[in-house]
């Protein structure tokens, strides 16, 4: 890959700067540790009930399934 079509990506809380932007990363974190620790009270709370997942294959999801 050539440099000149490298971008860079700032990760991390340093990137977030207002108190939406840190509540939503804050969100997003107990979100990814729920789903890796099978917690399915926490996914409960911090999942929208109107959240739909398309899979590849065109199944879908919701929150309950």
């Amino acid at each position: 890959m050539c440099a000149a079509s490298m971008k860079v990506v700032q990760v991390g809380c340093e990137a977030w700067n207002t108190p939406m932007e840190h509540a939503i990363a804050d969100k997003e974190r107990r979100r990814y540790e729920a789903m890796k620790q099978a917690d399915i009270a926490v996914l409960r709370e911090v999942l929208d009930d109107l959240l739909v997942y398309a899979h590849s294959n065109a199944a879908t999801d919701d929150k309950e399934s």
